[in-house]
């Protein structure tokens, strides 16, 4: 076990993987994180973990876009890929206002260069089989 640090993280979270993994890039090389368990599996390992584009400022859309480019980084070549299973989301629409923000959103997300789909009240059907979509206008998949 190494004796001495530069700098020394507790906590093996996100906060403090995270601040780990940035020092790095940073060309900072004697740096120490010290978890009890195993890494990320306090609150972090138990959190939803929703990494969603769905968002209406700018800042959030790119900050999950480049959170995923950082996950895929991580395990990329990682025997280990039960850690993190990119699933998407779809949002639904029951009204005019639901609808208004799916294409704020939809300009923000084309912008960011994030994929999605919009899905109209047939496309939805198909999608969620077996949900009833009656009250539903549209949806969007991210």
């Amino acid at each position: 076990m190494q004796k001495t640090a530069d700098i020394v993280i507790i906590g093996g979270g996100i906060i403090g993987t995270s601040v780990a993994y940035h020092l790095a890039g940073l060309g900072i090389k004697n740096v120490v994180l010290i978890e009890k368990n195993l890494i990320g599996s306090g609150s972090t390992g138990k959190a939803a973990g929703l990494t969603i584009h769905q968002w209406s400022n700018p800042i959030d859309v790119y900050l999950v876009k480049e959170s995923l480019r950082i996950y895929k980084e991580l395990i990329a070549g990682d025997n280990n890929k039960e850690l993190f299973h990119p699933s998407g989301l779809i949002y639904l629409a029951t009204d005019r206002s639901n609808e208004d923000y799916l294409r704020q959103s939809e300009a923000l997300l084309k912008k960011a260069g994030v994929r999605y789909e919009r899905l109209d009240k047939q496309s939805l059907t198909q999608r969620l089989p077996v949900m009833n979509t009656a009250d539903f206008t549209c949806g969007m998949f991210t």
